[in-house]
């Protein structure tokens, strides 16, 4: 019986795509795990509230079972069940961040002011 059960997990992972995986023998019981690299572009435009960016910005996309949008400067970050999903969400959270640490600017340390100048150098009212 031990037997049976150790070849039931020692058939290992067979490869199909550029970094799909599923489970050999066994793919009903098993989820197919998939990672892909993470994809570095700009968003612009739009916001939320009325707003804009006034010039591009850097974000990083990855995905590891949901994608996740994320601006590398500063730490804020978004995720969804697709790619524009995550896009679209990661817009609203960057625009209400800068409502937030704005009600909150007496209180910010230093790190947090930062955040909030950048966020009021890079996003304006339409």
């Amino acid at each position: 019986m031990v037997a049976n059960a150790t070849a039931a997990f020692t058939m290992g992972f067979s490869r199909t795509g550029n970094a799909t995986y599923t489970l050999a023998g066994n793919p009903g019981r098993f989820r197919s795990l998939t990672q892909l690299p993470p994809q570095i572009t700009t968003i612009e435009g739009a916001l939320p509230g009325g707003r804009r960016l006034r010039e591009p910005i850097v974000i990083v996309i990855e995905y590891d079972g949901e994608f996740v949008v994320s601006e590398p400067n500063f730490s804020m970050h978004a995720s969804a069940a697709t790619e524009s999903e995550a896009i679209n969400a990661f817009r609203r959270i960057f625009s209400g961040y800068l409502d937030v640490l704005t009600d909150l600017e007496k209180k910010l340390g230093p790190p947090l002011y930062d955040q909030l100048n950048y966020l009021r150098s890079i996003i304006k009212s339409e």
